[in-house]
């Protein structure tokens, strides 16, 4: 389970998987739900593609009905994604590109980062991602890194742009969970 807090650290939703996503084990199509305090569905969150085939690894934003919203895909050719560990996800909806954002994989989860810009289909930021890393734990030659992620948007944007940020954010702690093996308790302030 993920929790999704506001600034003032009070929790406005959680993020679970509905897919199995035992350690080890990780699914060509991954779908999770965005509670409400109350439990009732506010989004779902699919993830597709399996281990191997960056090209592939979309994320679907839905309604709490199950209405398509938009998509997360991979705009990263090969050499980028060998060369900077990460992907460039578009953010689209209704066919169109509504911006952009990077999620880093691999060795650049272990660095230092800055914010990681969200941008919109001009190029101007529109919010930032920060990772903000709590700790590590060492298991033998293992290490596994424990975040949060600070959704930082400045300004209201138009629907579905606030969905497929928080989509970003949390595409951002899936995939740093996945790096290490698993699945963890995590935070995304939003």
């Amino acid at each position: 389970m993920c929790t999704v807090e506001n600034v003032y650290d009070q929790q406005i939703a959680v993020i679970q998987p509905l897919t199995d996503i035992s350690a080890g084990r990780i699914a060509s199509e991954i779908r999770f739900v965005v509670a409400g305090t109350n439990g009732a569905p506010i989004l779902y969150l699919t993830r597709f593609g399996g281990r191997g085939q960056w090209q592939w690894k979309m994320m679907q934003v839905s309604d709490a009905q199950g209405a398509e919203i938009g998509w997360l895909r991979p705009t990263s050719p090969v050499a980028q994604f060998y060369r900077t560990h990460g992907l460039t996800f578009s953010l689209e909806a209704n066919q169109r590109s509504l911006g952009a954002t990077d999620v880093p994989t691999g060795a650049a989860l272990r660095e230092r980062t800055k914010p990681t810009p969200v941008v919109d289909h001009t190029g101007a930021e529109i919010a930032r991602i920060q990772r903000q890393q709590l700790r590590r734990g060492d298991y033998g030659r293992y290490r596994k890194y424990w975040s949060d992620y600070l959704l930082d948007c400045p300004q209201p944007l138009p629907h579905p742009l606030p969905a497929l940020l928080l989509a970003s954010a949390f595409t951002q702690y899936l995939y740093e969970q996945f790096d290490q093996g698993g699945w963890q308790l995590g935070l995304i302030d939003w």
